[in-house]
């Protein structure tokens, strides 16, 4: 948080920490933290969530963009690489039982070629 103005002035919420290492994700918009608790720690919930979204919508659109996965997975924070490979994970694998009820029979064997 960072306070901006004079004294008396609201602080600013620009980015999250982890409790946990030394990770920092910054919002996409930051926050003015006004009202009463209440209300702007549903505000900081709201932003996180939306933080949390946009990253996890580019981390996609930066994956299919880049060959390299070693380069993607040091691109965003750790747990949007973790969620975005693990979604990635179950969609291949979903579009392989898929192959092989069309007959591929082999769809399996080659995404395992493909993740090696």
């Amino acid at each position: 948080m960072v306070n901006e103005g004079g004294k008396g002035d609201r602080p600013t919420a620009k980015s999250m920490i982890t409790c946990v290492g030394t990770e920092k994700v910054d919002f996409t918009k930051p926050l003015k933290l006004v009202d009463k608790v209440e209300v702007y720690m549903l505000e900081i919930i709201k932003t996180v969530q939306d933080t949390l979204q946009t990253l996890c919508q580019n981390s996609i659109q930066k994956h299919a963009q880049l060959n390299n996965r070693e380069q993607w997975l040091k691109i965003d924070p750790a747990q949007v690489t973790l969620l975005i490979n693990f979604v990635i994970w179950v969609r291949d694998v979903d579009n392989s039982f898929t192959a092989i009820q069309s007959g591929d029979l082999d769809a399996m064997k080659k995404l395992k070629l493909q993740m090696d």
